[in-house]
């Protein structure tokens, strides 16, 4: 597991810090009065009541800010609309571009899940110049909250790694779950990024 990098004290910058694997609001669909939903952790076992935050739903800042406020929010906001949409009988088949968004939220979440449960850890990148050294803390923070990646020589953090194999793997998934549909984004950050990862 890689180890949680705190942000600077207060949190200036206000990075996400518990990310979800999968999204709160569809965790509360299912929620009961108290805001909890029962959580079975292998069948026949105990049955727990766990809110939308327990850490079995989260991970602790295990990709970048700019990811999580990025590409993988869309995803999930276009989700939700549709989720919306079938919960209220508005829709009750799926056309080619519902069934991508519905195709893409699940390689999202199984992306996210993969990288909570085997993320990759700060990552040397061979052969390429070393980056500027001696970021500041608030200087680091201030990039990824932008959306940016930053090295700390040749060394990359582990939520920036994470953050950018995100890309690769929603678009890796996408591919499995409907190779039909349009890949876009996913499948150009995957070539873009692929060779430094791999």
């Amino acid at each position: 597991m890689a180890k949680f990098e705190k942000p600077q004290k207060g949190n200036p910058h206000r990075l996400v810090i518990g990310q979800h694997t999968f999204p709160s609001k569809s965790i509360a669909r299912f929620a009961g009065a108290d805001g909890r939903v029962h959580l079975h952790m292998k069948p026949g076992g105990p049955i727990r009541r766990a809110k939308s935050i327990d850490s079995i739903f989260c991970a602790r800042r295990a990709w970048d800010h700019g990811t999580e406020v990025g590409f993988m929010k869309s995803i999930e906001d276009r989700f939700q609309l549709l989720a919306d949409l079938i919960i209220d009988g508005r829709v009750l088949a799926f056309d080619a571009e519902q069934t991508h968004v519905i195709s893409s939220f699940y390689a999202l979440w199984m992306a996210r899940a993969e990288i909570r449960d085997q993320p990759r850890n700060d990552t040397i990148l061979r052969g390429v110049l070393p980056g500027r050294t001696g970021w500041s803390r608030d200087e680091e923070e201030g990039l990824e909250k932008a959306g940016l990646a930053f090295f700390r020589g040749i060394t990359m953090p582990a939520h920036i790694v994470n953050g950018m194999r995100a890309g690769v793997l929603v678009g890796r998934y996408l591919r499995q779950v409907n190779p039909s549909g349009k890949l876009g984004y996913y499948s150009d950050l995957g070539r873009r990024v692929s060779r430094t990862l791999h």
